[in-house]
């Protein structure tokens, strides 16, 4: 079964169409990469999968219509890291972190002793243990981007979306990074797609 598969997309902003057509297919424990000039519909692309833009066509995840999924049960499926991100005052990695398993809990996201396994095991997968108790918005652009490639792998999702994950991190973090994902694909068959310009 597939874990994600577009058929004939439509997607635009106003009256401008920018995917015209598009059909895509990605199996579990495939990685991706989207290649492609400023303005040419990658970053739209991830935004019509992860359910952040209205398209026409037909959005199936692990075989289930998109549309058909409320909220929690997409966010179960699909953890999506964008190129920027609002920072949050007053949170810490560890709590940004925990965020990504609220499709997992109940409405009072209570943390469970699971849930604090996950996190404590993607801040070290992720080399943020050393911070996870640090105020998200008091470290660098790459120690922010590592946080939200965490979040979005506490998730444990099934399809994981990256547009530019690896922008503001240094050679070292990039290629860290990198291999992480690629462990996560092939140990976790999470299905990757992922937007760069490496």
């Amino acid at each position: 079964m597939l874990a994600v598969e577009l058929v004939d997309i439509f997607a635009g902003y106003g009256s401008t169409t920018i995917l015209d057509g598009v059909t895509l297919e990605l199996d579990a424990a495939q990685l991706c990469a989207v290649l492609g000039p400023n303005g040419s519909g990658k970053s739209t692309l991830m935004r019509v999968i992860a359910g952040m833009l209205p398209s026409r066509g037909v959005v199936r995840l692990s075989g289930d219509t998109a549309s058909d999924l409320d909220r929690a049960a997409r966010a179960r499926r699909v953890a999506f890291v964008p190129q920027q991100h609002e920072l949050p005052v007053g949170f810490s990695v560890r709590e940004i972190d925990a965020l990504g398993r609220a499709p997992h809990q109940g409405a009072l996201m209570r943390e469970t002793q699971h849930d604090r396994g996950v996190i404590d095991g993607v801040l070290a997968a992720c080399e943020l243990t050393d911070v996870a108790t640090r105020e998200l918005c008091k470290l660098s652009g790459g120690e922010q981007q590592r946080v939200h490639v965490a979040r979005a792998l506490a998730q444990q999702p099934r399809v994981l979306l990256l547009d530019e994950a690896a922008a503001h991190l240094d050679v070292r973090h990039a290629l860290s990074l990198y291999k992480l994902v690629r462990r996560a694909v092939s140990d976790d068959s999470i299905a990757c797609l992922a937007v760069m310009h490496d």
